[in-house]
């Protein structure tokens, strides 16, 4: 028997360290990969040694229709707004609810940072989307937070996702429909209902 030996051509997988957050996660969407997640939290501790990272999928907490909602939360782009990924799609008019809406433009995000800020705390929010094999799509929302004394950060952190998971368990002027596969809330029927 011949002794196996491994020759490889190709470039290393390790990303190059001169190279952003956001282009490890487009340089990741050309090449075979079967974890995202797991991608994206290295290449974060590497670009954000000192901070402390939560991870949390948006499913669960949607931390960006959170900021929306509260005015006492800020979220705007970090970095140069041009380096996120989102994806612009049309939302037509949900006719079956004799709705005079004319549909609505919605921006999906794939990958984005933010300066993210919550009872006065400072957090850096990535929010990516990653598609992981054959069972589809995740987003993700990684929260970073300055890890100044241990446990500090984390306990931020958590806070900030409870409340958040909170909200989003709570209906806003909405009724739960089961369109598409799950329990969707929607304000469109509300606002017919009422």
């Amino acid at each position: 028997m011949d002794d196996f030996v491994h020759v490889s051509t190709g470039p290393s997988a390790r990303p190059a360290p001169w190279r952003s957050v956001g282009e490890d996660f487009l340089a990741n969407t050309k090449a075979e990969r079967m974890f995202t997640e797991g991608f994206i939290v290295e290449s974060l501790r590497r670009h954000h040694p000192k901070h402390h990272m939560s991870v949390t999928p948006t499913y669960n907490t949607d931390l960006l229709a959170f900021a929306a909602a509260h005015d006492d939360v800020t979220c705007t782009p970090h970095g140069d707004p041009e380096n996120a990924v989102k994806e612009r799609v049309f939302r037509p008019p949900q006719r079956r609810y004799n709705d005079d809406d004319d549909g609505a433009f919605e921006d999906v995000v794939q990958f984005a940072a933010y300066d993210y800020a919550f009872k006065g705390q400072q957090y850096l929010l990535y929010v990516v989307r990653g598609n992981d094999g054959p069972f589809g799509t995740t987003t993700i929302n990684y929260v970073l937070a300055e890890d100044v004394t241990k446990g500090a950060a984390q306990s931020k952190a958590d806070d900030l996702i409870r409340t958040a998971t909170k909200w989003g368990l709570e209906l806003h002027n909405e009724v739960l429909v089961f369109d598409q596969g799950w329990w969707q809330p929607n304000a469109d029927l509300w606002r017919n209902v009422q």
